[in-house]
């Protein structure tokens, strides 16, 4: 059995070797939000000025403070997918990329 260093290391040398450009620039593109993250972490302090309602709070804050890790969890998934499998890693990027131009258009 391969330890976590060996699997890590087995990781990293597909990325760099193995990995196809174009997954690597939809994965790219899939994680651009996460550049707003020191501004969305800056408003979540806001979050805590509404003391008549508490529930905004629970309801709010982890998902703010979390969302980087759920978009870097989808990177990983969608490059572990394509070792398996070819068209499965290029699905979890393009559905990103359209969260984010959705999100983005609901913003503007």
């Amino acid at each position: 059995m391969k330890s976590i260093r060996q699997k890590i290391k087995s990781f990293e040398m597909y990325i760099r070797n193995e990995a196809p450009p174009m997954l690597l620039i939809l994965n790219l593109f899939g994680i651009l939000p996460i550049l707003l993250y020191p501004f969305a972490l800056y408003l979540s302090i806001f979050l805590f000025d509404d003391p008549s309602n508490p529930n905004n709070i629970q309801r709010y804050f982890l998902p703010v403070i979390l969302y980087p890790f759920v978009y870097m969890a989808n990177m990983f998934l969608s490059i572990w997918l394509h070792k398996k499998n070819i068209k499965g890693g290029y699905i979890l990027p393009i559905i990103a990329i359209c969260v984010n131009i959705y999100l983005a258009l609901m913003i503007f």
